[in-house]
């Protein structure tokens, strides 16, 4: 289908590896500025209500939203999951991921050299308050097949359950270690992109309310949720400066989840894809090609050169510590030989 974000094709190379045309940035770069007809799943934080999606996402039909309910599968070589706190806090943070969908996707296929790349998305808030849609799950996708997905979600602009400044992260990660099968992949990655912190433990009763089944006793804790998943995937969270609290404890708490290395501090909403990018390119040794592409995307900005060193510093603590793992190249035989699992 025809994607609502501006989406751009690709020439197909030999070997079955898609490759980015140089004209290709042309419409990149338009969606990346904001020039090309998008979904808007954002809302008024002023109201606090959930606001439906645009004129596009009618035109999908009836539109379900997602739960957190069954198991997902992906086939794909290369993984990438977005996990997203839509809650009031993060105010238009998720709004300028969507509305940078292409240049995430066809960047992702060009850093990891393979057009078998697929993205999921998952959207949040806090299932001890009082949401409707606490963890809402998508599906993995490819390219103009995540507007639909993203057409699905419910932005409630919710939060502020059981303690001020925490959402449901560890439930999401619980339900990443239980309930996802990548079983074909040889990179995984996911991206936590937030202003809070989760909970110390894992609550059963939301465990079996959201997710549909019983609690694996072994994953009480977040501490032990996160350590298996880092364990089948490389896992980082996006700590944003929302400037919601003026001494936030996201920091410290992601850091005791993750280590320091993998926590990425950002104070730009418009500069998550470059993070994520940036984080990708790293793994998979096109840092040359990212800091050029990260250039030339800020040609004839105001503050282009400010957008560079933002990212620059956010994606220092990543390329200093030397503790991200080394992406697999495109396997040009088709073996799932050193394919991890997050079920493992």
């Amino acid at each position: 289908m025809s994607g609502a974000f501006g989406w751009v094709k690709a020439d197909v190379g030999g070997g079955g590896t898609r490759v980015h045309r140089s004209d290709d940035f042309v419409g990149a770069k338009a969606a990346y500025a904001g020039g090309a007809r998008r979904v808007d799943i954002g809302f008024d934080p002023n109201d606090g209500k959930s606001r439906k999606i645009d004129a596009f996402a009618t035109k999908l039909g009836s539109r379900v939203v997602p739960d957190g309910m069954g198991m997902l599968s992906s086939t794909a070589a290369n993984v990438v999951m977005v996990i997203l706190d839509v809650t009031g806090s993060m105010r238009e943070w998720p709004q300028e991921i969507f509305k940078r969908l292409p240049l995430l996707y066809v960047d992702l296929v060009r850093y990891f050299g393979s057009d078998d790349v697929e993205v999921l998305f998952i959207a949040h808030g806090d299932a001890s308050g009082s949401d409707r849609y606490p963890i809402q799950v998508g599906r993995f996708a490819r390219g103009p097949d995540l507007d639909v997905v993203l057409a699905s979600f419910e932005r409630e602009g919710g939060g502020c359950g059981r303690q001020s400044e925490r959402e449901s992260h560890e439930l999401v990660a619980y339900h990443l270690v239980e309930r996802i099968d990548t079983g074909s992949a040889q990179n995984v990655l996911a991206f936590f992109v937030t202003d809070e912190a989760g909970y110390d433990a894992i609550d059963a009763d939301q465990v079996r309310r959201y997710l549909g089944v019983s609690m694996n006793r072994e994953c009480a804790t977040a501490k032990n949720v996160f350590m298996k998943l880092s364990i089948s995937a490389d896992v980082y969270a996006v700590v944003c400066d929302t400037k919601t609290y003026d001494r936030p404890i996201a920091p410290k708490w992601w850091r005791e989840m993750l280590g320091a290395e993998h926590v990425l501090n950002l104070d730009d909403a418009r500069r998550i894809v470059d993070v994520i990018l940036g984080v990708v390119a790293f793994g998979t040794g096109k840092d040359q090609e990212f800091e050029l592409d990260l250039t030339k995307r800020q040609v004839g900005m105001r503050f282009g050169r400010d957008n560079i060193t933002k990212v620059q510093k956010t994606l220092a603590i990543v390329r200093k510590g030397g503790t991200a793992k080394l992406l697999a190249p495109p396997d040009q035989k088709g073996s799932n030989a050193g394919t991890r699992s997050l079920l493992d």
